[in-house]
């Protein structure tokens, strides 16, 4: 929240920000001091009663996001509402069927990629050049994660879980599928259940991680109900990125399409694609516009368009069932795993989830 939603929401003049909360202090004060005209309260539930609270933000740890998004909505107010929706399926699908009986009241979720210009693009330009795809995958090598409770499986979901998700959701939209089937093979590697090791966090500072309880790296390899493979690779202990690009590249993430005609390579750090083409060798290069503010790209376009939702009544492109949709590649990574054998996705969400995720509009929202 302090690093990027409320600089993001301070700089669109959609939002005012007119009351912050948490349970810890320095962490409110910290927050007020970058949104100074805002009240500040003590307890959710004090802030949900407030009539001049129109919209909620829940940026908080994951096991927190049921309980409060679920307050927020019967408290009748719109909710933008951090990724992964709960550490665990039933959480998710539970906070799916609250939103869904609220349907005058917008619930959006945090994949900031969906709304990112650069992602917009490759949709609308790059896809189409290199054909029907065929393929897709997705490396992130980067630096630790820099927040205790994310390292506590009950409280987080898992690395793969709070981490993957975006590029499942990626993915979701590029194939306008969902996985069927999924295998992976990971462990702790530096950071484990039976050690206390100081190591680089993404924040570019030394972190004291005591006892993890979460996967360290993994391989992900996955096929969508339409046939299409896909492969994601993620480490949490690799402090400059797989090339050393430079020192300060601490999220390193390459994210791959290849299609009949062609071949594209997404940086979203460096705001990149590059794309080359099968039949004439060419190799094109695009950059993207915006994108001028927040940790990741598209957090100051997510916001905008939460805000343009709430002003139009139209749903949000990545809403309750985008959020559970997406749960679904890392939640089966992370069993298969534990199982040491491959997930069938529809057997792990049972039927009841199925015919949710059926009823989903087409192409998972778009960008």
């Amino acid at each position: 929240m302090q690093r990027s939603y409320l600089p993001a929401l301070a700089a669109l003049d959609a939002f005012e920000v007119v009351a912050l909360c948490d349970h810890d202090a320095g962490a409110l004060s910290a927050a007020h001091a970058l949104a100074p005209a805002a009240d500040t309260v003590d307890s959710p539930d004090r802030l949900f009663e407030r009539d001049d609270v129109d919209a909620v933000v829940v940026s908080t740890p994951t096991d927190s996001h049921v309980d409060l998004a679920t307050a927020a909505l019967q408290a009748g107010k719109h909710v933008f509402c951090e990724k992964p929706l709960a550490p665990h399926l039933d959480g998710i699908v539970a906070l799916v069927r609250e939103a869904q009986a609220h349907p005058d009241q917008i619930f959006q979720v945090g994949f900031v990629y969906r709304y990112a210009p650069l992602f917009r693009d490759v949709a609308q330009m790059v896809l189409p050049r290199i054909g029907p795809l065929r393929q897709a995958w997705a490396h992130e090598f980067r630096a630790a994660f820099y927040r205790d409770w994310r390292f506590r499986k009950e409280r987080s979901g898992g690395a793969l879980l709070e981490k993957i998700g975006h590029h499942a959701d990626l993915f979701n939209v590029f194939t306008d599928s969902m996985p069927s089937w999924v295998a992976a093979v990971g462990g702790q590697a530096v950071m484990r259940r039976d050690n206390r090791v100081t190591v680089p966090a993404v924040t570019g500072e030394d972190i004291t991680v005591d006892r993890s309880e979460i996967l360290d790296h993994a391989w992900v390899i996955a096929r969508t109900q339409s046939g299409i493979p896909l492969e994601v690779g993620v480490n949490f202990f690799a402090p400059h990125g797989p090339y050393g690009h430079d020192a300060r590249d601490r999220e390193h993430l390459e994210i791959g399409l290849i299609g009949d005609a062609g071949m594209a390579r997404i940086y979203p750090r460096r705001n990149e694609v590059v794309v080359w083409d099968a039949h004439t060798g060419e190799r094109i290069a695009h950059g993207a516009q915006g994108d001028e503010g927040g940790w990741h790209i598209g957090t100051r376009e997510q916001f905008a368009s939460f805000a343009a939702c709430i002003t139009d009544g139209k749903p949000a492109r990545a809403d309750a069932i985008a959020g559970l949709a997406a749960s679904l590649l890392p939640l089966a990574a992370e069993r298969a795993i534990e199982g040491d054998a491959a997930v069938n996705v529809e057997d792990m969400v049972g039927g009841a989830v199925s015919s949710i995720l059926e009823r989903r509009a087409p192409h998972w929202g778009g960008f």
